[in-house]
C-alpha cells in the first residue's frame, strides 16, 4: 500500500509525466484534406469568374485581385510576426517555471501601428473600388434590351426599332453583337433573382417593382453561361442563361429570322 501511495503522489506533483502527446485527428488526415483542397481547385466548369473576357469583367477582377494580393500580403506578415512571437518568447530549459515574465500593459506604438495599417489599406481599396461602381452602374449609348427573372428562367425582349414595343423576346439566351456595350434593364416578375455572367460582368439583383441597370459586352464572339445566384425557389438550380455573343452581320440575320413570322405547321 506505501510503495502504490507514494508512486501516486510522485506522479501526482511531477505533471511532465501526466502529459500524453497524441497527434490531433485533423493534423493525421492534413495530407487528406490537401488533396481534396488540389484536386478542387483542379475543377473546371462552364461559369469560370476568373477568365473575364468584356471589359466590364475586367475591371472587377482587376478590383478582386488587387484586394487578394493585399490581404495575402497582409496574412504572410501576420504569420510572419506569430512566428517570431512563439520563437522569442518560448519557454526556455533553464527558465525558472514559478518566475512570471515580465508583465505589460499595453505597447502604444504596436498598437498604432496595427491600427493605421489597416486604415491606410482600406481607405486605398475604397479610392479604388468606390469609383468602379459608379462607373459600372452608368448606362451606355447602346442598345438596350430588358430582362426580367421569372420562377424558374429568364427572358429577354429586345426593342429592335426602339418604338417601344419589345419585338423579340427569348429565354434563357440573351443574343448580342460582339464589340457593343449592351444596356440591360433588370426586373423581376415574382421574387428577388440575381442576375450573373461571370465573363461579362459581375452581379446585379433583380427586384421586383424595381429596375435595375447593368452592362454587358465582349470584344469577341461567343457562348457565355451564367445563372440566378439568389436562392429564389425550389428550381432555383435550374435557372441558368447563357449569352450568345455573334458577328455583327451574324447578329443582324438572326434578328431578322427572328422577326420573320412563325410557320404553323
Amino acid at each position: 500500500m506505501s510503495a502504490k501511495k507514494s508512486t501516486s503522489k510522485e506522479i501526482s506533483h511531477n505533471p511532465m509525466k501526466q502529459r500524453v502527446f497524441n497527434t490531433p485527428r485533423i493534423l493525421r488526415h492534413t495530407p487528406l484534406i490537401l488533396l481534396t483542397a488540389i484536386l478542387t481547385s483542379c475543377a473546371t466548369g462552364r461559369i469560370d469568374p476568373t477568365d473575364p473576357v468584356g471589359e466590364n469583367a475586367k475591371q472587377i477582377d482587376g478590383i478582386m485581385r488587387l484586394s487578394g494580393y493585399m490581404a495575402t500580403a497582409v496574412g504572410i506578415f501576420v504569420a510572419i510576426a506569430v512566428v517570431v512571437v512563439i520563437v522569442k518568447f518560448r519557454e526556455k530549459p533553464d527558465d525558472d517555471p514559478d518566475e512570471l515574465p515580465k508583465q505589460i500593459h499595453g505597447n502604444r506604438k504596436a498598437e498604432l501601428t496595427w491600427t493605421v495599417i489597416p486604415v491606410l489599406l482600406l481607405v486605398f481599396l475604397a479610392v479604388v473600388t468606390i469609383p468602379a461602381v459608379f462607373d459600372l452602374s452608368g448606362k451606355s449609348d447602346g442598345r438596350t434590351i430588358q430582362v426580367e427573372g421569372q420562377q424558374w428562367w429568364w427572358q429577354f425582349s429586345y426593342d429592335v426599332d426602339e418604338d417601344g414595343i419589345h419585338d423579340i423576346v427569348t429565354a434563357n439566351e440573351i443574343v448580342i453583337p460582339v464589340g457593343e456595350e449592351i444596356n440591360l434593364d433588370i426586373r423581376s416578375n415574382d421574387v428577388i433573382h440575381s442576375f450573373w455572367i461571370p465573363q461579362l460582368n459581375g452581379k446585379k439583383d433583380a427586384v421586383p417593382g424595381r429596375v435595375h441597370h447593368w452592362r454587358i459586352s465582349s470584344p469577341v464572339p461567343g457562348i457565355f453561361y451564367g445563372e440566378c445566384v439568389e436562392f429564389c425557389g425550389l428550381s432555383h438550380a435550374n435557372m441558368q442563361m447563357r449569352a450568345v455573343v455573334l458577328e455583327r452581320d451574324d447578329y443582324e440575320a438572326w434578328v431578322q429570322e427572328q422577326l420573320t413570322p412563325a410557320t404553323i405547321p
